[in-house]
């Protein structure tokens, strides 16, 4: 037994100190598969969480504005469109108010004669 982890640490020591060739460095097994090129993430998944779990909060944290919970879920160092973009990858979407209109009080009349004549 001790002899297997020996002979085992001494064969990875050996693959550690030999020198590999161009082709090898090349290869996809030499090289890490998890390797994330480009620039990190602005939130992490923990950031990420908590975000969620303030919106999901109540109902009035839910109805606050980007720049609102922002600020309230202390993520100042990111912009509001990556709060935006957190929100939708964990299945929230944007409050969207419905716009009406002012009537008028003969558009008023007019929308109350029009239901009952058809």
């Amino acid at each position: 037994m001790r002899n297997a982890q020996k002979r085992r640490i001494q064969e990875e020591q050996d693959d550690l100190s030999r020198r590999f060739s161009l082709p090898e460095l090349i290869s996809a097994k030499v090289l890490d598969p998890n390797v994330q090129s480009g620039r990190p993430a602005a939130l992490t998944e923990n950031e990420k969480d908590n975000l969620i779990a303030f919106v999901k909060r109540n109902f009035m944290t839910r109805r606050m504005k980007l720049v609102d919970i922002r600020q309230e879920a202390g993520l100042s160092h990111v912009c509001n469109g990556t709060v935006f973009n957190a929100l939708v990858e964990r299945g929230l979407g944007a409050y969207r108010e419905e716009f009406k209109f002012i009537l008028s009080p003969e558009s008023k009349t007019q929308r109350l004669v029009c239901p009952q004549t058809n």
